[in-house]
């Protein structure tokens, strides 16, 4: 997915994770009138693990997860719940240690919150954050969040989903946790779950970043859809948030050329290219959308390429439109260390080069080029999507003899 040029803010990410004050009072009462075994008095063994101290596996924490998936789940009971599992770890400081031994506590929290940490190292210091007992509500939230998002990064989305969730029970107005979770079921192609969670998002935080990130990402998934006027309503929502952002101007630029409005596309397109000129995906797609209107745009790509950043990807991609490298040198530049950036490559070599194809009217080998497109890109690439469109587009139109081989 081309995300938005605008990282989300520290501050902004922070969002719904602030427990009220007048809450924590209240639950420092209810905690010394109540023991957490009293309330979950109707699931005994439940409140057992809940109640008893933490073992090595630290069932404290588990069990009154478990709990609420009960129906005891309001924000009172969480948070007596974790209490009573933080005191029973404080309780059993030898387990304690031994689960944040090795790195330190704020070792842990900045690798934690760090979202350029590998996922593995990620993952792994969100775990003891969340082991060790010794996180207030808003934190031990941050934690399942952040701990999601590393479980995202490595393609584990089950598991993300199910880290946003317990964030959500903690905190349930937290829009950055309903945001994430939405990514996370887009990356899966549960289309319907994600916008119900970008929905709740924009009903909890309707202005500022939380609802720019929304409207972009429920207009990504509305195109994925192939429902391309859905889609540009939320990105023209976006854009009246932040009117500086490139990708915003990209996506729409290509809800509009599969809608079969290339003359919007190319308005779209220019207006990406001028906020970031560097941006070789904004050079591409204009290119194309310039192509399908018939016109010869060769000295303005010629141009637009020269501010464009030729030391990442996808430079290859736009040497071979510039006529600079062949195919097949092309498809030689898209190895990557990651698995997921070279199937990435992979399909964007072979969409582009699909669209080449249709171009100059070589409809046989577009269609295996945009079904290897199609095959090998992730959901979460709006190429794989702009694929299947041209392909559907492709239907109706009969195929010339011959075949060649896709683009591997």
């Amino acid at each position: 997915m081309i995300q938005p040029d605008t990282a989300l803010p520290n501050r902004a990410r922070q969002f719904g994770r602030r427990v009220p004050r007048l809450l924590m009072f209240i639950v420092a009462a209810y905690f010394l009138m109540v023991r957490v075994s009293v309330i979950c008095q109707s699931h005994d063994e439940i409140n057992r693990v809940c109640a008893i101290p933490a073992q090595a596996s630290y069932p404290g924490i588990g069990g009154c997860a478990a709990a609420s998936h009960f129906g005891q789940n309001s924000p009172m009971f969480l948070a007596v719940a974790y209490l009573d599992a933080d005191h029973s770890s404080r309780s059993n400081s030898g387990n304690a240690a031994s689960i944040v031994a090795g790195p330190s506590l704020d070792e842990n929290q900045k690798r934690c919150a760090d979202p350029s940490e590998n996922s593995n190292r990620k993952i792994g210091a969100c775990t003891a954050l969340i082991q060790s007992g010794q996180n207030n509500l808003e934190d031990l939230a941050a934690a399942y969040i952040d701990r999601g998002n590393g479980y995202q990064d490595s393609g584990e989305y089950d598991r993300a989903i199910q880290d946003y969730g317990q964030a959500i029970l903690l905190e349930p107005d937290s829009a950055l946790a309903f945001y994430d979770r939405g990514n996370a079921y887009d990356s899966k192609g549960e289309y319907d779950r994600a916008i119900a969670d970008y929905d709740l998002v924009i009903q909890l935080a309707p202005e500022g970043d939380h609802a720019f990130y929304a409207y972009y990402g429920r207009g990504y998934v509305y195109s994925a859809k192939g429902e391309y006027d859905r889609a540009i309503k939320d990105y023209d929502r976006a854009i009246r948030l932040n009117s500086d952002d490139a990708n915003v101007f990209i996506v729409r630029g290509v809800a509009n050329f599969l809608r079969a409005n290339p003359s919007q596309a190319v308005i779209d397109l220019r207006r990406s290219s001028k906020l970031n000129p560097t941006n070789a995906y904004s050079v591409l797609w204009l290119h194309v959308a310039r192509r399908r209107l018939g016109q010869d745009d060769s000295k303005q790509l010629m141009k637009q390429s020269a501010k464009a950043d030729l030391s990442k990807w996808p430079w290859p991609v736009l040497k071979f439109y510039l006529g600079r490298v062949t195919a097949d040198q092309m498809i030689a530049a898209v190895t990557s260390p990651d698995v997921k950036a070279e199937n990435s490559r992979i399909c964007e070599a072979n969409f582009f080069a699909g669209e080449d194809a249709l171009l100059n009217q070589h409809d046989t080998p577009a269609r295996l080029l945009l079904q290897t497109a199609l095959d090998v890109c992730p959901l979460k690439n709006f190429h794989h999507d702009a694929a299947a469109a041209e392909l559907r587009r492709l239907n109706d139109i009969a195929a010339p003899a011959g075949s060649v081989s896709s683009l591997k």
